[in-house]
């Protein structure tokens, strides 16, 4: 069972192709850890919004801010390529100083913040494995396919990927189960890819 992520260990050591996404746009991502975050004003709600994930959703893309309980936030931005292409993604902290340009909120949060690990640039974010199982193997799905960071539809794919590979299991990697369980698997990526994809499409229309 494989749980090394997309073009992870057997998609590479098996030689697999990779399927297209249909529904989802060509996306890119760049990210880092920062200390020194400032936290947002004027919040409101039933608990402090910054603790759980804040989304920064513009025409294009999305930037998300998570901070963690040791003064090191997470921080990073995924938009199609032609928005990437237009903030120049691949050149890594340039970029991201143009990103919080684009963002006044951000700006203004990362007033003084510093990374504390290097840039990393994605220039492809999702993924689907031509094959997610075969003989006596099986592609975790957060293996066999990606869609994007947005809704975090990748917990629950593997979650519920887990539980039925327990039942593979079960069944002693039967091939009939492991048939079943690749398309459900296939079937559940191909269900999130244009729910996300739809989000993209309307980002710079946020009602």
């Amino acid at each position: 069972i494989d749980a090394t992520g997309p073009r992870g260990f057997l998609h590479r050591a098996l030689r697999l192709g990779e399927d297209s996404l249909p529904g989802m746009p060509a996306t890119e991502s760049l990210y880092s850890h920062f200390s020194g975050v400032s936290r947002m004003e004027n919040q409101e709600g039933p608990y402090p919004i910054e603790d759980a994930v804040v989304h920064h959703i513009f025409d294009g893309g999305w930037a998300w801010v998570l901070r963690f309980n040791n003064g090191v936030t997470s921080a990073g931005i995924a938009t199609t390529s032609d928005v990437a292409a237009e903030l120049g993604l691949r050149e890594g902290e340039p970029a991201w100083r143009r990103v919080l340009d684009r963002v006044p909120v951000l700006r203004k949060q990362f007033d003084g913040a510093v990374a504390c690990q290097p840039f990393r640039y994605m220039p492809a974010v999702s993924f689907r494995s031509s094959a997610v199982a075969g003989p006596r193997w099986a592609m975790l799905p957060s293996a066999a396919g990606f869609v994007d960071p947005l809704l975090s539809t990748g917990f629950a794919l593997t979650l519920m990927g887990i539980e039925r590979l327990g039942r593979v299991l079960g069944r002693g990697f039967a091939r009939d189960a492991l048939a079943e369980y690749a398309a459900q698997t296939e079937g559940e990526l191909l269900a999130a890819g244009p729910l996300v994809g739809a989000l993209y499409a309307t980002m710079g229309n946020f009602p």
